[in-house]
């Protein structure tokens, strides 16, 4: 149907008939200013009847010509915009075209430390925290937490598991070393809660004035032991005194 259409319209422009310019408008996705709690964002346009092909604009990246009418972006935490114009029949290009900036701030699966930065004293014991933000369910667990030794040595660890479903069935495994602990969980009895919670926290014991990083690395896993994304893996920094 589309050729015929295109035809039509060669065999009229040969006779002098008139070949308007193409106009796009945005018909779905984020309005301007818009705060987005994901970071999966589909955008639908359409074009005027003169309209052929379309080109988009993901901030600075610029699609090529295109007859599709839809696009799913995967997108970071933070502002973007998002434009579209259209091409006619002859390759006039619009004009003006319809444009969006929206804030995107729902990272999913983030796991950090906490605090990032803190100053303590070198003659009290200081708790690091390890946080979920709204991961997806997901059934197993991986962290491993490591510092610099000549600074800090580890205490102790406590989780936390108020968080845990009522018939939930964690199997926790720590093992620590002079400069890590590796963190391995499981729940048997179903996935872990998709929302912020507190996994745990470790208590060191300074030993040494001066900056100590402690850095984070992780994964999980759904039931079928198949890694899950991670959007953001943060770790912190302790200033001892």
């Amino acid at each position: 149907m589309k050729r015929t259409y295109i035809l039509i319209l060669l065999l009229t422009g040969c006779t002098g008939s008139y070949i308007g310019l193409p106009e796009t408008r945005i018909v779905n996705g984020p309005p301007y200013g818009a705060v987005v709690d994901n970071n999966t964002i589909k955008f639908v346009w359409e074009g005027n009847e003169y309209t052929t092909e379309f080109r988009y604009c993901i901030d600075t990246i610029l699609s090529e010509w295109t007859d599709a009418e839809s696009i799913t972006l995967i997108l970071d935490e933070g502002w973007h915009t998002f434009s579209v114009y259209g091409r006619n029949l002859i390759g006039e290009i619009e004009k003006t075209y319809p444009r969006t900036a929206f804030l995107v701030d729902g990272i999913r699966n983030g796991f950090s430390l906490a605090p990032l930065l803190d100053t303590v004293s070198i003659t009290r014991h200081f708790t690091i925290f390890l946080r979920a933000e709204t991961p997806c369910l997901h059934r197993y667990e991986h962290f491993v937490i490591k510092w610099d030794k000549s600074k800090v040595e580890f205490s102790g660890i406590l989780y936390d598991s108020s968080s845990y479903s009522p018939n939930a069935l964690p199997v926790i495994i720590t093992r620590s070393y002079e400069d890590s602990a590796e963190i391995f969980l499981s729940m048997l009895g179903g996935d872990f809660p998709e929302q912020d919670r507190v996994i745990c926290s470790i208590e060191f014991v300074p030993i040494n004035s001066g900056e100590c990083d402690f850095i984070l690395d992780g994964e999980i896993f759904d039931s079928t032991g198949t890694t899950i994304p991670l959007d953001t893996l943060q770790g912190g920094r302790i200033v001892i005194l």
